[in-house]
């Protein structure tokens, strides 16, 4: 029976542990009380959730191994966003991009250079270019571009 079935609508839902999103469930119309009731028997705290819309990283996104790029674009932020606050710098770009929760590996990477143009130069900014060469590549200014 289930190999007739060419498409199955599926509604998210996100599964909560203390407070902290720890996954995003599909589950099908037809299921969604019986799944609720299940994991929320389990102790876990249910809310609507909503997928990264294409082409699109969520700040919240937990980490894949079969998808790792959105995690490395978020510890990538979350440490130049620390490092920008240690020097002096204004991590507000970052925070701001976060604070919207869906964006581009562009729209990160634009808040990352004018996150690391505020800091001052040192060895914090030094290593948040390095953050950003690995996450991003050397961008425009690189040697030999």
């Amino acid at each position: 029976m289930a190999d007739d079935i060419e498409e199955v609508v599926v509604g998210d839902v996100w599964v909560l542990a203390h407070g902290e999103a720890i996954g995003l469930v599909k589950v099908h119309p037809a299921h969604e009380a019986d799944v609720k009731r299940a994991l929320e028997a389990a102790g876990y705290t249910l809310q609507p959730g909503v997928a990264a819309p294409d082409g699109t990283i969520d700040a919240v996104q937990a980490c894949a191994v079969e998808n790792p790029r959105p995690c490395e674009v978020n510890i990538t932020l979350g440490r130049i966003e620390e490092l920008a606050q240690a020097a002096g710098g204004d991590p507000a770009p970052i925070a701001a991009l976060e604070a919207q929760r869906y964006f581009t590996e562009a729209e990160a990477e634009a808040a990352i250079a004018r996150t690391i143009a505020s800091m001052p130069p040192g060895e914090a900014r030094d290593e948040a270019e390095l953050w950003r060469a690995v996450a991003f590549g050397e961008g425009p200014d690189a040697e030999g571009s």
